[in-house]
């Protein structure tokens, strides 16, 4: 004989087959999550810009409060240079993120949306007084509206995170087109990037060109030597040294040079001196000798 079941058996039952259901709704929620997810992910890694695109405007829909998502669909969309629509995700995107807010920097920047630009940097910069690349962005502005002080303090925070070659010469290029030009402090900027990273060519060039607008021909001169140390060819560096000896009024010690510079030129084959450089520098060095 059957017995009946207890009026808490059946509440019980009842309350398991509930959670059953609940349990089953929401793997099945999961489960269309995770393959929407690694739908977004391979496209993200595999597929072209719109794919891309689709792949997250697919997954908002699904998780339409996820800023995640939201900021990068802007990335995306600021690489294809669609800056509105970055710019709207953005402002979808978690605000206290400086990731999100050097993206909105930059597409600030790229729209000539200066002010903007700078608001979203220096917030990107309170959230990460590291973030070297808000640094350089925001220096680079100030650096164009003339405001050297303040450029120059953002490339040296910059440089000393992250000391690149390039920095070390926005830095010096902020100070040598500042009004009046600082071409000294320009010119120490160079040397601690050149103490730092070694011989760097672009570096020591610019250096070497800011010496001679301060009339510090030795200086020039002890720079390009260093240079030409490390050179397979001579002939342009060596053409050099005669024009910077021709400004520091010192003619014979330039003429030698010129006659160096003609001498290794005329020693490399044919293919060589063919090249455009070489028959300017022939040209150049015509001006400055005596026909052969």
């Amino acid at each position: 004989m059957r017995m009946p079941l207890r009026r808490d058996a059946v509440f019980f039952l009842r309350v398991q087959s509930s959670e059953l259901r609940v349990k089953s709704s929401a793997l099945r929620r999961h489960s269309s999550l995770l393959v929407l997810f690694l739908l977004t992910a391979h496209c993200l890694a595999h597929g072209d810009h719109h794919d891309q695109i689709a792949a997250i405007t697919a997954a908002l829909v699904q998780q339409p409060e996820n800023r995640e998502l939201y900021y990068q669909r802007a990335e995306l969309q600021r690489a294809h240079e669609d800056y509105r629509a970055a710019l709207a995700d953005y402002e979808k995107a978690d605000p206290a993120l400086s990731a999100v807010q050097y993206g909105r920097g930059l597409a600030f920047a790229a729209v000539h949306k200066d002010d903007e630009a700078l608001a979203a940097f220096t917030r990107a910069l309170a959230a990460t007084p590291e973030h070297a690349a808000a640094l350089v962005a925001r220096a680079r502005i100030y650096a164009a509206r003339g405001e050297t002080v303040a450029a120059v303090a953002d490339f040296d925070k910059a440089v000393a995170l992250a000391p690149e070659p390039d920095l070390f010469l926005a830095r010096a290029k902020a100070l040598t087109t500042a009004k009046p030009p600082q071409l000294a402090a320009a010119a120490a900027g160079l040397r601690t990037g050149l103490a730092q990273l070694g011989d760097i060519v672009s570096l020591a060039l610019a250096l070497c060109d800011i010496e001679v607008q301060l009339a510090h021909f030795d200086s020039a001169l002890a720079v390009l030597d260093r240079l030409r140390a490390h050179a397979q060819r001579q002939e342009t560096w060596l053409a050099r040294r005669g024009e910077i000896l021709l400004l520091a009024a010192r003619p014979a010690e330039a003429a030698a040079a010129f006659r160096e510079a003609r001498t290794a030129l005329d020693a490399l084959p044919p293919h060589l001196r063919s090249v455009q450089a070489m028959q300017q520098l022939e040209a150049n060095l015509r001006t400055h000798l005596p026909a052969k």
